[in-house]
């Protein structure tokens, strides 16, 4: 039996991030399929990308280009189940692209925003999840805060932030009180 995790991220970019990396999350997130010069970081070397590929073709050493995808439950698939796929109702909530930060008239400041809900099985969420978070952690702007998980029966989340490009995690671990 597997322990289901809900994952939620969202942070913006710096504004002198590679091309390349912008790419990669646009592949990542959907945007375009026809993309595959991911950075040669730790999160692209994962031996789990390299397993043989699965009668069905899914597993083929590039499964990192539809980690945010998952699965709609909602919709019966005759292929069953995928791997990374999301334990809640509908389809994962997956947001990237260049949004207004601040600024007014021809003076317009944009960053790139990432936004993720996804649902992670066990094996995929110990293995995968930190690794892309310190991939991130490495291109965010966004400093403290940035999401959260949490295994489906936890009462309380396990809350992100990131550093200086580094990730810390905080279990919060609270007394509930009624308001």
């Amino acid at each position: 039996m597997s322990l289901h995790f809900e994952c939620v991220l969202h942070c913006d970019l710096n504004p002198d991030t590679p091309q390349q990396v912008i790419d990669t999350l646009r592949c990542m997130t959907g945007s375009f399929d026809e993309f595959d010069d991911p950075p040669k970081a730790p999160f692209f070397q994962f031996d789990g990308w390299a397993r043989p590929p699965r009668p069905d073709g899914w597993i083929d050493g590039r499964a990192w280009r539809t980690i945010f995808r998952g699965h709609d439950y909602s919709t019966p698939s005759a292929s069953g189940p995928v791997p990374h796929c999301p334990y809640f109702a509908g389809p994962p909530t997956v947001f990237f692209g260049q949004t207004w930060k601040y600024g007014v008239g021809q003076d317009l400041h944009f960053r790139y925003a990432l936004s993720v809900r996804i649902g992670m099985l066990d094996d995929a969420f110990y293995e995968v999840w930190p690794r892309l978070l310190s991939w991130l952690a490495l291109h965010s702007e966004t400093q403290g805060y940035v999401g959260y998980t949490r295994e489906e029966m936890d009462l309380h989340p396990t809350l992100t932030y990131f550093r200086e490009g580094h990730v810390y995690e905080h279990r919060v671990r609270a007394e509930l009180t009624s308001i």
